[in-house]
């Protein structure tokens, strides 16, 4: 279904401007309020009247710009402009931002493509030849007790795994050590595995904010009611500037929606985490609705904690096909922060929820989205379930 036309924004010009009550920190979230929604940007007469009942419906608002863009302008978070790419995956540019206004249990969607598999992937050991040499972090997260509920899909750690520095580590290696198909791997040189059993990832300024760190395991079948939990650890000195990428569920038939390309409803979906300046943490989704080209935000009402471990979990419930009844929740240490329902992920069943899309990044068009120095964080324990999430409070 193409939804590239012309703009809407006539339809939702006139709502009134919504303004948020503050970010809350990780141990005290603010109740989430609706933030505004730009105008309907290149969305075609079908997609703009479903984006226009949509806004009617939960109050919409006119957007304001990103913080430092000129008056009457949206600057991109990522720079690549829509069009062909020469990458599996492109950077992603966002106009957009809503917030839920309630929290309505989460509803049960058609399980027909859902399998009933409940082999959990084993995280690979290292080789035994001789491990790369070690580039030690520079700081030392502290250890943490893992949940001891078992995913249904995948759980990859990285304890065990031999320790191996920065620019040590190509395809092959990322590939062993996450134990499954991760279809592409971008910028292999900047993981390394730490002495104490986690995925270090370096960002290093660039002239758009980082390179992008990617290898998005699959984890076998299609799924239609799908979580997944991993830990974070951003080390000190972490900077937020204007925002970057974090994992989250996608799905496709081919290349992931992302970029500003694709999620027509017939092609795939994705639903990645982001912070945001000042550690705000959003779900960053492409789905056939969003009301612009660019994935649209739903904010947590949390901010990420700096030298600290969190738990983010997310869960992805796909919609019946031609009904809105599909949603997304996402919990930090177990609490529930988000949930956002009423969604259209897609129009037919060709694809549901298939992978990680684990992608980390500094995003945006130019230098200003970049930290002003190399910083690290750390990730582990990335598992993957079906259903409503065993480690989370009702």
């Amino acid at each position: 279904m193409s939804r590239q036309g012309t703009a809407i924004g006539a339809l939702i010009a006139a709502a009134a401007l919504v303004s948020a009550a503050g970010t809350a920190s990780v141990a005290s979230a603010r109740p989430p309020e609706r933030l505004a929604f730009d105008d309907a940007v290149g969305l075609s007469g079908a997609a703009a009247e479903r984006v226009a009942r949509r806004g009617a419906a939960v109050g919409f608002a006119r957007s304001t710009q990103e913080p430092s863009a000129p008056t009457g302008t949206t600057t991109p978070l990522d720079a690549d402009p829509p069009g062909p790419v020469a990458d599996p995956l492109a950077p992603d540019d966002t106009t957009t931002t809503s917030v839920s206004t309630t929290t309505p249990t989460l509803q049960s969607t058609s399980t027909s493509r859902q399998t009933t598999s409940t082999t959990a992937t084993t995280t690979t050991t290292a080789p035994t030849t001789t491990a790369p040499t070690t580039t030690a972090p520079t700081t030392t997260a502290p250890t943490t007790t893992r949940p001891t509920s078992e995913p249904q899909l995948l759980d990859i750690d990285f304890d065990g795994v031999a320790a191996a520095g920065f620019d040590s580590l190509d395809r092959t290696r990322i590939e062993s050590i996450f134990g499954v198909h991760t279809s592409w791997v971008d910028n292999a040189d900047d993981i390394a595995i730490t002495s104490d059993g986690t995925l270090r990832v370096r960002y290093r300024p660039t002239s758009r904010g980082s390179d992008r760190v990617q290898a998005p395991p699959e984890f076998g079948g299609s799924h239609d009611d799908v979580w997944m939990s991993y830990r974070l650890y951003l080390e000190p000195g972490w900077e937020f500037v204007r925002g970057g990428k974090l994992p989250g569920l996608a799905g496709a038939t081919g290349r992931v929606p992302s970029g500003g390309i694709g999620a027509t409803g017939d092609d795939g979906f994705s639903a990645r985490m982001m912070w945001r300046d000042g550690g705000r943490l959003v779900v960053y989704a492409y789905h056939p609705d969003r009301p612009s080209q660019w994935g649209e935000d739903f904010d947590t009402g949390t901010t990420l904690p700096i030298a600290e471990w969190v738990e983010i979990t997310q869960r992805v419930t796909m919609n019946d096909p031609g009904i809105a009844n599909g949603s997304i929740e996402i919990w930090i240490d177990g609490r529930s922060v988000l949930v956002e329902s009423g969604l259209e992920w897609r129009d037919s069943t060709a694809f549901a929820v298939d992978r990680v899309f684990f992608s980390t990044f500094f995003g945006g068009a130019d230098s200003s989205w970049a930290p002003s120095t190399t910083v690290h964080a750390q990730f582990d324990d990335i598992r993957v379930g079906l259903g409503r999430p065993p480690h989370v409070a009702d």
